[in-house]
Formats: C-alpha cells, sequence, structure tokens
C-alpha cells in the first residue's frame, strides 16, 4: 500500500489534457491516459511481480481478473468534491472493487474468491488532487495562498506542501495502528515526499539533467500546464533527461526509480516492508533477476 502526496511544483489552475504529447517516448505508441511521456509506476510493480499490464476495470471485454485490475482514474482524489462529475472518485473506485468480488466469488466460489482477495496486493496512490484541485481551488482566499502571486513561481506551493507533509505524517500512524487490528495486514508505505525532492534539487545525481523545468508546457519553468492543448507549448528533445514532464506529472524515468525503490527498498524511502516481500514472501529477488539491464 502506497499513498503519495507530494506538491513540489507551481501550481496554476487548468484543465486536464491528454493527447500524443503524453506518449513521447513511444513505449505504448498511442496514448494510454497516463499523464507521463510513457510508463508509469504501476507498469514497471507489474514487470518486476512477472505480471502482464493490469488492466483498467472499465476497459471493454474484460472479463479475467485473475492477474488483478486497476480502478484507477486520472484527476481523481478521494473526496467526492475534487472535481466531480469529471473523475472517478475513491467512493465509486470501491463500489467497482465489490463487483469485481462478487465476479470473482460467482466464477471461484466463495472460499476460493476469498482467498484471493485477502492474499493480494493492493497499490494505493491518491490523495494530491483533493489537496491541489479541491481543497486550494476551494479556498484561493486563505492567507497564504495565492496563485497570482509572480514571487512563488519557481518554488514550491509551500502551503500545499506542508499539508503534504502532515497529511503523509498522519498516514504513518494510521498504517501502524491498522497493523494491531487487522490481523495479517501488511503494507509497504512510502517516503515519496523526500525521496523526489533530493531529485529536483540534485537531478544529476540521480542521472537527470534538469529538476525543476517541465519538459512539457509554457511559462516559467514549465508551470503553465499548456502541455498537448490548444494553446502554444514547448516540449524538450528528451524527457529523459527531465525530472518533470509536465507541471504536475514526473517523466518515465521518475516511475521507474521510484517502482525500484518500491521493490527492493531502501528502508530510508519504503518500509516495513517492500512490495517484493509482499509479492514473493521471503523469496528475495533483485531487479536485475527479474528484468533485463
Amino acid at each position: 500500500m502506497q499513498e503519495t502526496t507530494a506538491i513540489l511544483k507551481p501550481f496554476l489552475r487548468t484543465e486536464p489534457i491528454m493527447n500524443h504529447i503524453y506518449a513521447q517516448n513511444g513505449f505504448f505508441q498511442e496514448p494510454t491516459s497516463r499523464f507521463s511521456d510513457g510508463r508509469i509506476i504501476v507498469d514497471f510493480i507489474d514487470e518486476y511481480a512477472k505480471l502482464p499490464l493490469i488492466p483498467p476495470y472499465l476497459q471493454p471485454h474484460i472479463a479475467d481478473f485473475s492477474n488483478g485490475v486497476n480502478f484507477a482514474s486520472g484527476g481523481a482524489g478521494v473526496l467526492s468534491t475534487t472535481h466531480p462529475d469529471l473523475v472517478i472518485n475513491l467512493e465509486k473506485q470501491l463500489k467497482y472493487f465489490e463487483q469485481v468480488q462478487k465476479s470473482l466469488a460467482e466464477k471461484l466460489g466463495a472460499a476460493k474468491a476469498e482467498e484471493v482477495i485477502s492474499e493480494a496486493v493492493y497499490f494505493i496512490s491518491i490523495g494530491s488532487n483533493d489537496y491541489m484541485g479541491g481543497y486550494f481551488a476551494l479556498r484561493a482566499l486563505n492567507p497564504g495562498v495565492n496563485y497570482d502571486n509572480e514571487e512563488a513561481v519557481g518554488g514550491c506551493f509551500e502551503a500545499a506542501s506542508d499539508l503534504a507533509l502532515a497529511h503523509n505524517n498522519a498516514l504513518s500512524i494510521v498504517l501502524t495502528s491498522l497493523q494491531h487490528i487487522l490481523q495479517g495486514f501488511k503494507y509497504c508505505n512510502s517516503n515519496f515526499y523526500d525521496w523526489l525532492l533530493h531529485r529536483v534539487n540534485n537531478p544529476s545525481k540521480y542521472g537527470f539533467k534538469e529538476g525543476v523545468k517541465a519538459c512539457c508546457g509554457t511559462g516559467p519553468y514549465g508551470g503553465d500546464n499548456t502541455c498537448g492543448g490548444t494553446k502554444e507549448y514547448e516540449i524538450c528533445d528528451n524527457a529523459r533527461d527531465y525530472v518533470w514532464f509536465d507541471s504536475f506529472h514526473p517523466t518515465e524515468g521518475i516511475h521507474e526509480q521510484f517502482a525500484k525503490a518500491l521493490w527492493d527498498g531502501p528502508s530510508s524511502s519504503v518500509g516495513p516492508y517492500t512490495l517484493q516481500d509482499l509479492f514473493f514472501g521471503k523469496e528475495k529477488q533483485t531487479i536485475a533477476d527479474i528484468v533485463d539491464i
């Protein structure tokens, strides 16, 4: 289980855009509703876990959920008030999950379906849109939250970043308590905020050339999220050199590095278990054992 709420880029209120620009590196050859230049974290985890790419629940003609199912919705949040009528919020995603439970019970029988559900690994990454698309969007006049403040452009959105840290600290407390409440509950929680901030501030140390400016967008540091829209925008020659693909979403390179950290550590980034622990138990494997690199 991993919940990420990292808000490190300048914020501008914009509408989500999705077209061929978001398939820049050519892995998928076409847009796939992934807000990046290519693959994202879960795609790499599928690979490390020796699974096929997990299909979206609403993809037509998908009836086999034996390898997993994806309920994600770009721009969604935990709260129903976050981007209402534009996304599938967490409450609705959980209703879809209940439908999968029923489907598995019909196909496998109640006992086997319960075993599958209880032993499954659940990847949860949601929350930042509730702050950036909901909380602050509705409270633009609060002290310290001024979207028109030119001095803030190019730096962190401090009010949101402070909330992100508080959110993640509270999450750690809740997860620890759940270990005592839910029998057999194991989790992998990530310190994504600090992990990403290291790469923003020291890109060359991690194989990148640019840690602040986005590959695609306009305005200072690419912070105006016009990437792929009808307005003019700029796009870099090689997204692999960048930490950020657009004003809010990381590049495939960041997704891959973080997937590796989730898979087998280090403990400074994830814990108390790694994803490898959750998938394979004590059967330790390095990524080099699984993937040709």
